[in-house]
């Protein structure tokens, strides 16, 4: 018989390990939020070591014209997870909220009173997730902000070419001096960072910033909406071609960045957190999404062949052996790169 594995969490990391082990389980995603929550609009940077694992279960860079900047959006993680693929389809509940799970017997209960029993508990809920209290005894590990917030946004390229009449090289694949990656910056701990995504038809605006520019301070969630003129007025004196794109920003998202100290562990029992719930950290080495399908693949341990639920916290254990001291090694070394934001600094070793 499969393993029945629970997933509680239907963002990068949970919809990653539904993709990953579709294929020789039986997997039930647990999403709090609806459709639209779990989507997503904007674009997800992935470094050479995520490319490499979602190319394995079957990311098509042509069908989400993807940039050489290797990146996806998340509604590709969904159709890899939930739609036609290898093996059992799993099922995905949303608006189902879960508020306890016991990692020694595989119990998960919701919201309602339900309970559903599991083999594998994959708690992928976030940074903010209260159970990850039961796998982590500790109160040291609270989430705490980094003394900084972010706006996220899209501008088109037609929109491009209205505010400055051409893309410029930087954009234009068509000119062949493209950049995957720009930033700006000026010492200030403030920065501009621009990608492309969708075959050149968007360019991802990821604006930095200490809290204290803000007048009110940001909320965590990543699906609160900003307001483009706080952008412009908080990047006021960044170059005037930037700034003209700015204002033609869709999806302007903002949130306040937080992070948490590394964890003494990750498993516990028949559970193990991965993702934000069990790593967070900042954005400023792209490496949030990358060490999330990391998580991801490597529990297709739980996929060998022989493998009972007798065998689950034991493999768990061999899991986080790897995984744990990888994971938190890249929080500390973001913490430092979110400290030396300006372009002298930030090409110091870490």
């Amino acid at each position: 018989m499969p393993l029945k594995i629970i997933i509680v969490g239907a963002g990068i990391a949970g919809l990653a390990s539904a993709a990953m082990l579709r294929a020789g389980a039986d997997v039930t995603i647990l999403e709090s939020g609806d459709a639209n929550h779990v989507a997503g609009g904007q674009g997800l940077g992935f470094g050479p070591n995520a490319v490499k694992i979602v190319e394995k279960i079957g990311y098509d860079s042509q069908r989400v014209r993807a940039v050489k900047s290797k990146g996806l959006k998340a509604d590709e993680l969904h159709r890899l997870a939930v739609q036609d693929g290898p093996g059992r389809t799993p099922v995905l509940r949303y608006k189902t909220k879960v508020t306890d799970i016991d990692p020694d017997t595989g119990v998960v209960t919701l919201q309602n009173g339900e309970t559903i029993q599991g083999d594998v508990i994959i708690v992928a809920a976030g940074i903010h997730t209260k159970i990850k209290e039961n796998i982590v005894v500790s109160s040291e590990y609270a989430t705490t902000p980094t003394g900084q917030s972010i706006f996220r946004f899209l501008v088109s390229s037609e929109n491009a070419r209205k505010a400055s009449g051409h893309l410029p090289d930087w954009w234009n694949p068509e000119a062949g001096d493209y950049l995957s990656i720009t930033r700006l910056d000026d010492g200030t701990n403030r920065a501009i960072i621009t990608y492309p995504g969708r075959d050149f038809q968007y360019v991802n605006f990821s604006c930095a910033f200490p809290n204290e520019y803000l007048s009110q301070r940001a909320t965590e969630s990543w699906f609160a909406n900003g307001d483009i003129n706080d952008v412009l007025d908080i990047f006021k004196d960044f170059p005037t071609s930037y700034r003209e794109f700015m204002k033609y920003a869709e999806e302007v998202k903002v949130w306040e960045l937080q992070d948490h100290d590394p964890l003494p562990n990750y498993v516990s029992g028949r559970a193990v957190l991965i993702g934000d719930a069990a790593h967070a950290m900042a954005p400023f080495q792209g490496q949030g999404a990358g060490q999330a399908i990391e998580d991801a693949e490597g529990l297709r341990l739980l996929l060998e062949p022989g493998v009972t639920p007798s065998d689950v916290p034991r493999i768990l254990q061999q899991w986080e052996s790897v995984r744990r001291s990888r994971a938190s090694q890249v929080q500390l070394n973001t913490r430092v790169a979110s400290e030396k934001l300006d372009e002298v600094n930030s090409f110091q070793r870490i």
